[in-house]
């Protein structure tokens, strides 16, 4: 429930091709003989997972945040859900 990859598995097979190609795109021009052509050079394992962490820690963050407010629902003054919530409706 609520975007979950417990219960989406990544259905979306398109955007899961994508990712598989675009990263193996990279690994192939960034390690393979090609990038003296290109002029690029191998990049260093730190160089790659340091710089991403902060990025990663937030994503997590603020997409568990998300999945909070949107599990808050709208009661009336019964104390009845009267309709989904703001997240729900806007980012669900």
């Amino acid at each position: 429930m609520y975007d979950s990859i417990s219960v989406r598995m990544f259905k979306n097979t398109t955007r899961n091709v994508m990712i598989v190609l675009e990263t193996i795109l990279v690994l192939v021009l960034v390690y393979s003989p090609i990038n003296a052509y290109l002029g690029l050079a191998p990049l260093n394992t730190m160089h790659l997972i340091v710089p991403a962490l902060p990025f990663v820690f937030f994503n997590v963050i603020t997409d568990e945040c998300r999945k909070y407010l949107i599990r808050i629902p709208y009661l009336d003054e019964h104390g009845i859900e009267k309709r989904k919530g703001f997240f729900y409706r806007y980012t669900y």
